[in-house]
């Protein structure tokens, strides 16, 4: 950002140091902050400082990373190294195509146990193929007979 023309005449490119409040297990308090340095602005005349987007997606990602989720950048990697429409890999996990696309767009973040499978599926841990051989075909129930299609 050194080399970055300021987005007003005259502001200051500063590094500023975040408090990052991370929650508690179950969400309703902070448990803890963690500190992030970022690079901002200076209004000088009114000593205002203000983040951009990128200084924002650092303090999204350093987050992320202390709590062990994925970011919504790693989410849309991970489905594009499989070679999955968000529409297929939905069906796969079983979930919305509506969810996969709030978590690639950073709008929602996975469950925790959601955030354990995708992490196990981008280390590796969990083969793509695996998932896939657990799938069973579409079949209702009527009476006491089962009948697939």
């Amino acid at each position: 950002m050194k080399n970055a023309a300021p987005p007003v005449p005259g502001w200051v490119a500063i590094r500023k140091t975040e408090q990052i409040p991370i929650p508690t297990t179950d969400g309703k308090g902070i448990a803890q902050f963690i500190e992030v340095e970022v690079d901002a602005w200076r209004d000088p005349e009114t000593g205002e400082i203000y983040l951009d987007g990128d200084a924002i997606d650092k303090m999204d990602r350093a987050k992320a990373h202390y709590m062990g989720i994925l970011t919504a950048e790693e989410i849309k990697a991970l489905r594009r190294r499989l070679g999955l429409s968000q529409r297929e890999l939905s069906e796969l996990l079983k979930i919305g195509e509506k969810s996969w696309t709030r978590w690639e767009s950073g709008r929602e973040r996975p469950s925790h146990s959601m955030n354990l499978l995708l992490q196990a599926l981008k280390d590796g841990i969990i083969p793509l193929s695996y998932l896939q051989s657990q799938q069973s075909p579409p079949c209702f129930r009527f009476g006491k007979r089962l009948i697939q299609l």
